[in-house]
């Protein structure tokens, strides 16, 4: 696949969160006489082969730190596979996929698109990481000094219980202390 890099930096200090066609090499006679798969796989095929649980239209089970180009490996023998930022901007590479990041796949029919947003739980802001930065989101958001996408709000409950607190940030702090692990299923 062929891709175009684009940046990430500056995406904390805009906000706490609220691509290129695969070409297909040619085919050898023998590899034209393999049975092929359906071209139409169905979004399950897509959240299996990533590894993940798609969930009201969000996917988790994404581990902090993964890159885009881990995402695409995985993702091969779609047609074609578009991930973006939270803020829209194609990323490719050893970019990390975040909180908020689209990954869009095309069936090799060129006719059935897929598009699934991401959540790491306890990635606030977006970057695939679990930092000060995302804590200090969910502090100023219980504050009432930012407001959040749906996204990041499903990401800021770390703790899973479908409420935004004080204990989410706790969370947040005892991992980065290296006191507990946050589940991404």
């Amino acid at each position: 696949m062929t891709w175009k890099n684009v940046s990430l930096w500056g995406m904390i200090s805009r906000e706490c969160l609220r691509s290129s066609p695969s070409q297909e090499p040619s085919k050898t006679p023998e590899e034209d006489q393999k049975p092929q798969p359906p071209a139409n796989k169905g979004s399950n095929y897509y959240t299996e082969k990533l590894g993940v649980t798609n969930k009201q239209g969000y996917i988790n089970g994404i581990v902090p730190g993964t890159t885009a180009s881990t995402i695409a490996s995985r993702l091969q023998d779609a047609s074609n596979v578009s991930i973006r930022n939270a803020l829209g901007q194609g990323i490719t590479g050893n970019t990390r996929v975040g909180t908020g990041s689209t990954i869009t796949v095309t069936d090799k029919d060129n006719k059935t698109t897929y598009t699934y947003t991401l959540v790491i739980y306890g990635d606030v802001n977006g970057d695939g990481r679990i930092t000060a930065s995302d804590y200090v989101c969910i502090k100023n958001y219980i504050m009432g000094k930012i407001s959040l996408s749906d996204a990041s709000k499903k990401g800021a409950d770390s703790n899973k219980n479908n409420s935004i607190t004080a204990s989410d940030y706790v969370v947040i702090k005892n991992y980065i202390l290296g006191r507990t692990t946050i589940s991404q299923s």
